[in-house]
Protein backbone atom coordinates (compact mmCIF):
# COMPACT_ATOMS: atom_id res chain seq x y z
CA UNK A 1 0.00 0.00 0.00
CA UNK A 2 0.88 3.07 -0.64
CA UNK A 3 2.06 5.51 2.05
CA UNK A 4 0.14 8.93 2.68
CA UNK A 5 2.10 12.07 2.60
CA UNK A 6 1.20 14.89 4.88
CA UNK A 7 0.14 18.24 3.15
CA UNK A 8 2.25 21.36 2.54
CA UNK A 9 0.27 24.25 2.88
CA UNK A 10 2.68 27.56 2.68
CA UNK A 11 2.11 30.21 5.84
CA UNK A 12 1.15 32.84 2.78
CA UNK A 13 -1.86 30.35 1.45
CA UNK A 14 -2.95 30.19 5.72
CA UNK A 15 -2.34 33.95 6.22
CA UNK A 16 -4.59 34.72 3.37
CA UNK A 17 -7.68 32.14 3.90
CA UNK A 18 -7.53 33.46 7.65
CA UNK A 19 -7.96 36.89 6.67
CA UNK A 20 -10.26 35.81 4.16
CA UNK A 21 -12.24 34.65 6.67
CA UNK A 22 -11.90 37.51 9.14
CA UNK A 23 -12.96 39.83 6.65
CA UNK A 24 -15.71 37.88 5.74
CA UNK A 25 -17.52 37.66 9.29
CA UNK A 26 -16.28 41.60 9.63
CA UNK A 27 -18.86 41.92 6.66
CA UNK A 28 -21.82 39.77 8.15
CA UNK A 29 -21.07 41.81 11.44
CA UNK A 30 -21.38 44.97 10.07
CA UNK A 31 -24.61 43.82 7.98
CA UNK A 32 -26.04 42.59 11.43
CA UNK A 33 -25.39 45.80 12.81
CA UNK A 34 -26.93 47.78 10.15
CA UNK A 35 -29.71 45.67 9.68
CA UNK A 36 -30.67 46.58 13.79
CA UNK A 37 -30.20 49.76 12.87
CA UNK A 38 -32.04 50.88 9.79
CA UNK A 39 -35.39 49.56 10.06
CA UNK A 40 -38.34 50.31 8.09
CA UNK A 41 -40.73 53.31 8.56
CA UNK A 42 -43.30 53.39 10.75
CA UNK A 43 -46.51 55.32 9.53
CA UNK A 44 -48.35 57.25 12.07
CA UNK A 45 -51.61 55.93 10.33
CA UNK A 46 -52.59 54.30 7.56
CA UNK A 47 -55.74 56.31 6.09
CA UNK A 48 -58.72 54.58 3.06
CA UNK A 49 -59.53 56.92 -0.21
CA UNK A 50 -61.94 58.76 1.68
CA UNK A 51 -59.77 59.37 4.89
CA UNK A 52 -61.14 57.23 7.51
CA UNK A 53 -58.02 55.50 9.04
CA UNK A 54 -57.90 52.47 8.82
CA UNK A 55 -55.07 51.39 11.66
CA UNK A 56 -51.92 53.89 13.18
CA UNK A 57 -48.48 53.15 14.56
CA UNK A 58 -49.73 51.66 17.50
CA UNK A 59 -51.21 48.78 15.77
CA UNK A 60 -48.09 48.30 13.60
CA UNK A 61 -45.75 47.97 16.70
CA UNK A 62 -48.38 45.81 18.91
CA UNK A 63 -48.17 43.61 15.33
CA UNK A 64 -44.66 43.17 15.53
Amino acid sequence: MAEKRAMDLSRTWLRASAATFAAGFAVLGWLAYRIGVDHPPIPERVVTEEGRALFGAEDVLAGQ
